[in-house]
């Protein structure tokens, strides 16, 4: 089963409330809410130990004093290999300034994994703000 959290009416509910929800509105039961926003878990975790869902806003400081801001998307990126355009349907995180499409770098410039230094400091709901 896949790990949820839902977005009802200002709130977020997680786990099997949040996976009840999802299931219910997709049978279309009784129990539909219209204004439920699903986001589904990364199966990644940020610098303190966190779960990234998608939506939620990371920054990264880089060695040089920049910070970067992204958001976690779930969706169909492009990557080319081998002189081909890929279509590649994953976790990928989104910068907010440039739009770019990064994957997470298992061993970056520092000699860290990414996730070491990503930090979750909001979501795309609640945060309007820091996206830009």
């Amino acid at each position: 089963m896949f790990k949820f959290r839902a977005r009802i009416g200002g709130k977020f509910v997680f786990g099997e409330e949040a996976a009840r929800l999802y299931y219910n509105n997709n049978s279309k039961s009784e129990f539909f809410h219209t204004s439920a926003v699903f986001m589904l878990y990364s199966g990644m975790n940020d610098k303190n130990n966190t779960p990234i869902y998608d939506g939620d806003i990371l920054k990264i400081i880089l060695d040089n004093g920049i910070e970067a801001k992204y958001i976690c998307r779930f969706g169909i990126t492009q990557r080319e290999f081998n002189g081909n355009l890929l279509d590649i349907s994953c976790f990928y995180f989104e910068n907010i300034l440039t739009g770019f499409h990064a994957f997470p770098i298992v061993h970056n410039y520092a000699g860290k994994h990414d996730l070491e230094m990503l930090e979750i400091i909001g979501n795309i709901f609640d945060n309007e703000d820091l996206l830009k």
